[in-house]
C-alpha cells in the first residue's frame, strides 16, 4: 500500500496575545485518521493514528499482541479498516535475553540522534517519535506519529518486515514510559528502551520483571535508570 496523504495540514488561525492584539497567521496541523484493525477469529481495535505506514501498523500491533504473521495476509478496505488473515495467537513466552552492559556515552549518543531525526515533534508539537538503533549506536529506522503507541507499533511493523533483530536494538521515545508500552517492547523482546518522559511505577515494574533495560527523563546531559545494571 502507498502512502499518498499528507500527515500535516496548514491551517489559517489567529494569534492572540495578552495585550488584546490579534492576527492572522498560518499553523501546522498534524492530521487524525480512526483506523481499525481486525484480527480474523480474534479482535478488533480501533486506533487514533497518522495516516501513512498502515501495513507497518497492523503488523506492528499484531506481532507486540502476540501473533504470529508470518503466514498472515493483509486487506485493506479505504483508509479506516484493516482485517489480517491467518494469524496465530501465540502463547506468552518469556524471552531469553542475554545481558547487556550499558555504555553511557552511546545511550546518550542514540537519544540525540532520534531528537535530530524528530522535524514533526519540533514543528507541530503534536506528534511522537520511536527511534531504532543498533547496540553500537548506529541509526536503524524512525517514525512520527501522533499516537506513541501507534509510532512505537509501526517501528515494529518496519523493523519486522527489514528482518531485523529485536533483541539487538535500541529504542528511544519521546513520551512518558507508559506501562502498555514496555509491555509492547518486552514481548518482541527488546532489550533497551530511552524515554523522554517520566515513567509509572507500574512501567518499572514490568521492566524489572521483563528483564528491559528502563531509561527515562531523557536528556541531553543527565537520565534515570529504573533497572538494574551490571
Amino acid at each position: 500500500m502507498v502512502d499518498t496523504i499528507n500527515i500535516v495540514d496548514r491551517l489559517e488561525i489567529y494569534r492572540i496575545y495578552a495585550n488584546g492584539a490579534i492576527e492572522k497567521d498560518y499553523d501546522e496541523v498534524a492530521v487524525e485518521s480512526i483506523v481499525n484493525i481486525v484480527i480474523d477469529g480474534y479482535e478488533s481495535v480501533t486506533l487514533e493514528t497518522s495516516p501513512i505506514l498502515l501495513e507497518e501498523l497492523a503488523l506492528g500491533y499484531a506481532i507486540s499482541h502476540q501473533y504470529d504473521v508470518s503466514k498472515a495476509t493483509l486487506m485493506f478496505y479505504g483508509f479506516d479498516t484493516i482485517r489480517i488473515r491467518g494469524c496465530v495467537k501465540r502463547e506468552s513466552i518469556k524471552k531469553e535475553r542475554r545481558k547487556i552492559s550499558i555504555d553511557i556515552p552511546l545511550i546518550f549518543k542514540v537519544f540525540r540522534d532520534a531528537l535530530d531525526r524528530a522535524i514533526l515533534f519540533r514543528k507541530t508539537g503534536c506528534f511522537h517519535f520511536a527511534y531504532a538503533s543498533d547496540l553500537f549506536g548506529l541509526p536503524i529506522d524512525f517514525v512520527e506519529d501522533i499516537s506513541r503507541h501507534c509510532a512505537l507499533y509501526k517501528l515494529i511493523g518496519k523493523l519486522y518486515k527489514a528482518k531485523i533483530d529485536f533483541g539487538k536494538i535500541i529504542i528511544a521515545m519521546s513520551s512518558r514510559a507508559a506501562a502498555t508500552l514496555i509491555e509492547t517492547m518486552i514481548n518482541v523482546g527488546i532489550p533497551i528502551a530511552i524515554f523522554r518522559g517520566a515513567p509509572t511505577s507500574l512501567a518499572v515494574n514490568k521492566a524489572r520483571e521483563g528483564g528491559l533495560i528502563l531509561i527515562a527523563f531523557g536528556r541531553t546531559d543527565k537520565m534515570n535508570i529504573y533497572t538494574q545494571i551490571e
